[in-house]
């Protein structure tokens, strides 16, 4: 008997000593997706900071982008008309602050409400009466798809544009654009060629594309990281073919420099297929903080 009373007194500090081993221990805090967002391919590379276009184009938008230690906090949109005055428009400012669920944007402008995936990847944004959906293999944006709200709903009737994205080696190998889907026979084709020795170590967007991957107006949202990776390499050419007017067709060559490793500048010039002569010359300009 005093052996057994012995084993048993010998237990109890044992399940007490495990019991408050138990209450003490507290989860582990929940990431938040600011640890998953980041843009540059390379994580020590500077983040671009400023976009500025000067030259001869359509609309188009000027960024500037304030960073904190791991995410992109703020974006403000200048819209732009490259002419012979160039013409600058009004500016919209965008902030942005994250949560362990999602990621919240304050607008000057539309609201913008976002569904962010514990991923940080996007899957959808509402601004206005527009829906954009965005679909990923392994972690590149692959495909997007935009509707209207009529009469606060929406079908696939109702769909309006979509972009399907090829990718290869690391870079956006072509983009099927179609604007209307009711006329789904009329699309463009972006192709795009790359230089391999020239690493897009920023991280910056190919030139000329946000169209067709269903974000112009609000291209920080591929600065801030949330569309996926971006290309492995710089853009050296794209080459934009419509389905059924060749009047639309161009093709745009590329040229960069750096300073201190970063992509501080690019050089693009378009030549229309009637003409094969250029007719645009554009200068974009990144700066860094």
């Amino acid at each position: 008997m005093k052996s057994l009373f012995h084993k048993f007194t010998l237990i109890l500090p044992l399940v007490a000593l495990t019991a408050c081993s138990s209450d003490d221990h507290e989860p582990a805090p929940e990431p938040t997706l600011a640890e998953h967002i980041y843009t540059p391919n390379i994580p020590t590379a500077s983040r671009v900071a400023s976009i500025e276009y000067a030259g001869v184009f359509g609309r188009t938008f000027n960024w500037t982008f304030s960073y904190d230690s791991k995410s992109l906090t703020k974006a403000t949109r200048t819209e732009k008309n490259g002419n012979a005055t160039q013409s600058i428009g009004a500016s919209v400012d965008y902030t942005l602050t994250y949560t362990p669920q999602n990621v919240i944007v304050k607008s000057s402008d539309k609201a913008v409400t976002l569904d962010v995936k514990k991923s940080g990847l996007l899957e959808s944004m509402t601004c206005g009466d527009e829906t954009c959906t965005y679909t990923y293999s392994d972690n590149k944006l692959i495909r997007w798809e935009s509707k209207f709200v009529l009469d606060g709903k929406t079908d696939d009737e109702e769909r309006y544009s979509y972009g399907d994205i090829v990718w290869e080696n690391g870079n956006i190998k072509t983009i099927k654009f179609v604007p209307f889907t009711e006329a789904d026979h009329k699309f463009y084709t972006y192709e795009l060629t790359y230089d391999e020795s020239q690493s897009n170590d920023n991280g910056v967007m190919p030139e000329l594309i946000s169209k067709a991957m269903g974000i112009e107006g609000v291209e920080f949202l591929y600065y801030s990281g949330m569309l996926g990776k971006a290309t492995t390499n710089l853009a050296k050419s794209i080459k934009i073919t419509h389905s059924t007017d060749n009047t639309q067709n161009e093709s745009y060559n590329f040229m960069y420099r750096r300073s201190n490793s970063n992509i501080t500048y690019c050089n693009y010039t378009s030549t229309t297929e009637i003409n094969n002569v250029p007719n645009k010359n554009v200068v974009v300009t990144y700066r860094y903080n």
